[in-house]
Order: C-alpha cells, then structure tokens, then sequence
C-alpha cells in the first residue's frame, strides 16, 4: 500500500481485512471504499466478496487502482479470485490478495486456486500457518507489471528491521523447498487427517461441522484442511468450548468465536489427537446458554458504516474516552477488534452504531479477546472529540 497509494487516494478493500491492513490506511492516508462479504445468514460464516459487488465499487470509484481482499478466510472460504481478479484488472485496479491462511494451495491439485495462479499481481501469504516456517515468517509476493516491484522493494526497506532474524529467513527458505519437492505427499496425508478427522465428528450430537454445501458454496471454494464446527447446539459459546476442550482434554484448537470452533489438520497431526478431540467434545456439559444462532447474534458486525473521516485523520485527530454506550453516534478513533480472526469491529472514522456495540458486548461476555483498544475491558473506546 505504501507503494501504490498516496494521502487522498481510494482503494477498495474487503471488508473483513486484517487489521494489520486498516493499518496500512493508517499510514498511507488513503480513503477506503469498503466492499462487504457476503455472509450466510443461518450459518453466521462469511462467504467472501461477489463479482458483481467488487465491479460496482469499482464503477461507483473509477479513480481507485488498487483492490485489496481476503481469501481463504479464516473459516477457509476461497474467494472465486480468478472472476475478482478479471474484474479489477477490467477496471484498471491492481489486486492484492491477503491469503494468509493460504500458503499450502498451490502444491496440490484438490485445493482451491491459489491468488496467484488466479493472476492476482501481489500476495501476502503467512508461511508460518500452515507450510511450517517458524512463527513470524511470512512472504509478499509480487507479480511485475501493474505494481511496481522496487517501490515495493523500497517500502519494505522502510518498515521492516535493519537486523533480520536470520533463523525466520531460513525456515522460510527450508519450508518452500519442502513444499516444492515433497508438498504433494504432505498435502496427501493433511487431507487424509482432515477426512478422519471430519468423520470422527459427524454426528457427534450438539454440533455439526460444516461443509461447501451447508455454506451454499461449490466443491473447490472451502479449503478442506480448516474445519468450521458448529457448536451452537451445545448450549454454549464456542469460546467457552475451546477453553473447557483446553483445561480439561489438553486439547488446543485453532480459534473460535460466538457459535464456531476453528479446527486446522496437518501432516503432523494422527488419530491420538482426532480421538482426544472427539472424546472432548462427547464429553463436555457447557453451563453457558446461546440460546439465538443468527448472523445478528453470532457473526461478525462488517459494515458497510458511514466513513465520516479517513482512517488517519481519525487516528491522529484530538480524541476522547467515552463508554461503550455512550460511543453510539460517534466517530471511532481506534481499532477494536475481536481476535481471532482480526477483523476490526470498530474502524478510526467510521460511525459507530448500536449493532456494532451489541457484537461488542457479546463478544466480551464471552471472553473473547479485544485487540488494538487502549482499555482491552472496553469500559471505554476512544472517539474523536466533537468539533
């Protein structure tokens, strides 16, 4: 982004970006153009941006040259990239994927289509999650033409450390040359550990986990390595799940959220840790009701909302500490954002409404964690002072 954009400029951004994107507007000042996923309305998964919505934006903002989205998602939902990204190229605009959770794609042929062989012209992808290069380790891969590759260069020159941990850049080197020469039977037995461990829990009352078809989606848009597990049926939230499977089971999932627990299977993984998961989930009484599933109770709150500032002038404008209540009608001057997945609920400049503090509210009593806030315990948000 700092490459491509300059203070003032639009670009169109998915809606469920990282934070670590928003960001991104932070520093370079340009002016988003939210583009909202859709979201399956019983399931409370989202689905990714349409086609059609991404043309619109682009229509409705013909000066915008750069398109930023998210696929896979962290439910696992792929994007139908190679119609997103024809679109945006139609129109002039460069795409940027953030295909963190997507590393693994291009080395088997029953994944979903990777960004760049979709003809995205950059991806961002967290080798770290599933190709196994050490925490922190990630690569951004560029693609010549629309994107100018040494102001790419220059930028991450600019903002990354003048002294590299040079064990990160070797695992990354070691994990692509894994993937490169032995990916294929990797994936092989991922895939077999992500069959068994979906067999062991179909069925399993109180739960269901989900696939391509629940979600209205076709067979090669939900990554089959990331499990989504319904667990609204248990009486509880699925942080409470993930934290009752963890203290009492010893058994650590990827995530969760209001009514989902998010399940990862590996090559490193076997029927020992499948078993004890399954035992765990049979086992488990949850004194905490959820009485509603719906998207309004148990999704996540994307917007589109009023942008009544850029994300910089409200990041650096004057600020004040108001309750969460009394933030209504406000312009955020923070990121707040449920973690996982790191998508911000409340954006700097944007209006804050009613949903957004009911999710809000939810989420805390669930013990979901807030990133990015000055007062985790959102006793208070920061907005920008009236003026």
């Amino acid at each position: 982004m700092l490459a491509m954009l300059a203070p003032g400029d639009e670009v169109v951004l998915a809606r469920d970006a990282h934070i670590s994107t928003h960001m991104g507007l932070v520093m370079t000042g340009a002016r988003p153009v939210w583009v909202t996923p859709e979201v399956h309305p019983q399931r409370s998964v989202g689905l990714g941006v349409t086609p059609e919505a991404l043309g619109a934006a682009l229509q409705a903002h013909p000066s915008a040259r750069l398109v930023v989205l998210v696929s896979p998602s962290y439910a696992g939902v792929c994007s139908d990239l190679p119609a997103l990204v024809q679109v945006a190229h139609r129109a002039g605009a460069a795409v940027l994927v953030d295909e963190a959770w997507g590393a693994h794609l291009p080395f088997h042929p029953l994944l979903p289509v990777d960004a760049l062989s979709a003809g995205a012209d950059a991806v961002v992808t967290s080798t770290h999650k599933l190709a196994g290069s050490l925490s922190q380790s990630a690569l951004l891969l560029v693609r010549a033409g629309r994107i100018d590759v040494d102001a790419v260069a220059t930028a991450v020159r600019m903002t990354a450390t003048t002294s590299p941990l040079l064990p990160l850049l070797a695992s990354v080197d070691s994990c692509r040359r894994r993937l490169a020469l032995s990916g294929r039977t990797m994936l092989d037995s991922a895939l077999s550990n992500a069959e068994q461990l979906r067999s062991m829990l179909d069925g399993l009352p109180g739960t269901d986990v989900l696939s391509a078809g629940d979600l209205g989606l076709g067979p090669r848009a939900l990554d089959p390595l990331k499990l989504v597990v319904d667990v609204a049926g248990l009486g509880s939230t699925g942080v409470a799940i993930e934290r009752l499977l963890r203290e009492r089971y010893a058994v650590a999932v990827e995530g969760s959220d209001l009514c989902h627990l998010f399940l990862v299977a590996s090559a490193g993984g076997g029927a020992a840790e499948v078993g004890r998961l399954a035992d765990g989930l049979r086992g488990l009484t949850c004194p905490e009701p959820l009485p509603v599933r719906a998207s309004a109770a148990c999704g996540h709150v994307l917007g589109p909302r009023p942008q009544a500032r850029s994300p910089r002038e409200a990041y650096f404008a004057p600020r004040e500490s108001v309750t969460l209540a009394g933030s209504v009608g406000r312009i955020a001057a923070e990121l707040v954002t449920p973690y996982p997945p790191g998508i911000p609920v409340l954006v700097p400049g944007e209006v804050i409404d009613a949903e957004q503090v009911g999710y809000l509210r939810r989420a805390l009593r669930a013990g979901v964690h807030m990133h990015g806030a000055a007062d985790p315990t959102l006793s208070c948000v920061q907005v920008m002072v009236d003026s």
